[in-house]
């Protein structure tokens, strides 16, 4: 699968290739396949909610749920790019990114998207707002951008790597941290005006991030690799998984309770 919400420490659903959509609902027992309105891999998945929920995917798929994951209803984004990541800041306010450059806004909940202009026509990867004004994306060659006025004008910040970095998230609007290719972590403690690189001893792309708080957070990637930091990233220990699987999403409920897919 390729990314995976939690709701609940019983509760769980994931999205994958060829449009698959499962839940779970006894704690990981047993998963049970949804409905899903298409066939194209779904890469992206962003709940607001336990009820509203959004996923997006290959071809300008995008699909949104308001009863939990159980049915969807497929959404017309306008483009044919490969959307990677879908985040919303409350039921109306979202922004997906992906491939060739591509940013989409909508403010009805996902009934219209509009194209963002980002001046790049690389591979976008990452995208995550702390507000309806104040967001970031991440792609290909260590590509970060930055917006205060919503997307309207993207900015590019300086990450000082070529790496290509898959995940961004902040735990508000200044201390946030970025995952990617080469098992690179980077962290900025001022809103993206300053990046630097954390060691964490592992040398595996990392796919997945997830954080609680400016001190815990987690890293998910290849080779069954998931790591941990309780420190705010000062030091960052791997946790075994007896896996050699690759992870594409992690999710943390609280400080012991996550899973990965």
């Amino acid at each position: 699968m390729q990314a995976i919400h939690v709701f609940n420490e019983n509760s769980a659903l994931a999205v994958g290739n060829n449009g698959k959509i499962i839940k779970v609902m006894d704690g990981g027992i047993s998963w049970t396949y949804l409905n899903s309105p298409t066939t194209q891999n779904l890469n992206s998945l962003y709940f607001l909610d336990n009820q509203t929920g959004w996923a997006a995917g290959l071809n300008g798929t995008i699909l949104k749920t308001t009863d939990g994951g159980n049915n969807w209803t497929q959404l017309n984004s306008g483009v044919t790019s490969w959307l990677r990541s879908v985040h919303f800041v409350d039921e109306s306010h979202g922004w997906i990114a992906g491939w060739n450059g591509t940013i989409l806004h909508t403010t009805d909940g996902g009934l219209n998207w509009l194209p963002q202009g980002t001046g790049t026509w690389g591979y976008l990867y990452s995208v995550n707002f702390v507000s309806h004004l104040t967001g970031w994306v991440v792609g290909a060659n260590g590509v970060i951008l930055h917006t205060t006025d919503g997307g309207t004008n993207w900015s590019l910040q300086t990450s000082g790597i070529n790496d290509w970095l898959f995940a961004i998230g902040f735990a508000d609007d200044t201390t946030g941290w970025v995952v990617g290719e080469n098992g690179r972590i980077l962290k900025t403690s001022d809103g993206g005006l300053n990046w630097n690189i954390q060691s964490n001893g592992s040398p595996e792309t990392l796919w997945s991030l997830h954080f609680q708080d400016r001190m815990n957070s987690w890293a998910a990637g290849n080779n069954g690799t998931i790591l941990r930091t309780r420190d705010g990233g000062e030091n960052w220990e791997s946790l075994p998984t007896k896996t050699s699987q690759v992870f594409n999403s992690v999710y943390f409920l609280d400080h012991q309770t996550g899973w990965a897919a």
